[in-house]
This record gives C-alpha cells, sequence and structure tokens, in this order.
C-alpha cells in the first residue's frame, strides 16, 4: 500500500493487494459519478477480481437508492467476475449505486465452516 495525503491507498490489483478479500471496480456510464436526465438509462459495470490461490466469487448484491436486491448467486463461481446492468431514475436527486460482492476459497455459497469474503463499491448519480 501507500500512503496519499494522509490516507492508505491500496493497490487496485489483486495479485498486488494479496489478502483475502475480492478486489473491485464499479462505475456509472464510465465514471464514479454519473450526472443524467430523468428516466436516461445509466451503465453499471462492476469487476470483481479475488486476489491469486484465495478463493472464486460466489454471489453478489445490488442496493439501488437505498434498497437492497436479492443476491445473484455466480453459477460457475470464478476467481474474476464481471457483472453489469442498466439502470433508470424516474425524478431528480442524487442515488447512490452499491454493488456488494463475496468469495470463498472453494467457490461455495454455503459452506459449513468458512466466512464468505466481502467487498463492496459505491458511485454515485445525480439525476436532474
Amino acid at each position: 500500500y501507500t500512503i496519499r495525503n494522509g490516507q492508505v491507498v491500496p493497490p487496485a490489483q489483486a495479485a498486488e493487494r494479496r489478502g483475502l478479500q475480492p478486489v473491485m471496480t464499479l462505475t456509472a456510464s464510465g465514471g464514479s459519478r454519473a450526472v443524467v436526465g430523468v428516466n436516461q438509462p445509466v451503465n453499471l459495470a462492476g469487476n470483481v477480481e479475488m486476489p491469486p490461490n484465495t478463493g472464486r466469487v460466489v454471489k453478489y448484491n445490488w442496493t439501488v437508492a437505498g434498497a437492497d436486491e436479492p443476491a445473484t448467486i455466480v453459477a460457475k463461481p470464478l476467481p474474476l467476475v464481471s457483472v453489469n446492468r442498466t439502470v433508470t431514475f424516474a425524478a431528480p436527486g442524487t442515488y447512490v449505486i452499491r454493488l456488494t460482492v463475496d468469495g470463498q476459497r472453494d467457490g461455495l455459497v454455503n459452506s459449513p465452516n468458512q466466512t464468505l469474503l466481502q467487498n463492496f463499491k459505491e458511485v454515485r448519480v445525480v439525476v436532474q
């Protein structure tokens, strides 16, 4: 890691970061923040990577404007997963979208004796 302006900044790549937690990116129409009109589509793109030899991504879920959506189980858990979706908003305002991901060493969602490794990222959508 590096220290930048008094903040700990971990490496962006899972192989450099090491550890156990999934490493991820999330964008809204290509950036960390999108400014759109009412009912204009926003493309969400997430990339999730487990550090080498630590496990596989097993599930993810979206929280859109504070509302949790049901988790999506990854049909074939892999160390690297990309997720995409499009959202629209019917009213002006600022909306936060969160992508939460879970990884597990053996690619199991309900392992009886191991904890899922979790991480999340957020983006902001300003609707004018």
